[in-house]
C-alpha cells in the first residue's frame, strides 16, 4: 500500500483491491481503458460519455491516468453518495 494513503477512510482496502485489479499493466496508474474495463467488469452499464465524466472527475493536474490516491478520493466520495442515497430509501 502506498505510504501516503490515509487508511482510516472506510473501505479504502476495497478501493485498493479494485484499483489493483483495474491496473492490468501494473503501471501504478489507471488509464481510461482500464477504468472502462473495470466498470464493465462490475456490471456498470455506462455510456462512453458517463465513463469519461467519471474518469475525468478522478484526474488531477491534467494527467492522463489516475493514481491510487486520486482513485481512493473518488471511491470515498462515491461510497458516501451511495450511503446517503440508501438512507433516503429506508
Amino acid at each position: 500500500m502506498p505510504p501516503d494513503v490515509d487508511l482510516s477512510i472506510s473501505g479504502i482496502s476495497d478501493a485498493w483491491q479494485w484499483f489493483c485489479a483495474a491496473d492490468v499493466d501494473g503501471s501504478g496508474e489507471m488509464e481510461f481503458e482500464e477504468f472502462a474495463a473495470l466498470a464493465r467488469r462490475v456490471g456498470q452499464k455506462l455510456s462512453s460519455r458517463q465513463l469519461r465524466m467519471a474518469f475525468d472527475d478522478m484526474l488531477a493536474f491534467n494527467r492522463k491516468a489516475v493514481n491510487f490516491r486520486d482513485f481512493a478520493r473518488w471511491w470515498a466520495r462515491q461510497q458516501a453518495v451511495i450511503r446517503r442515497d440508501m438512507r433516503r430509501i429506508v
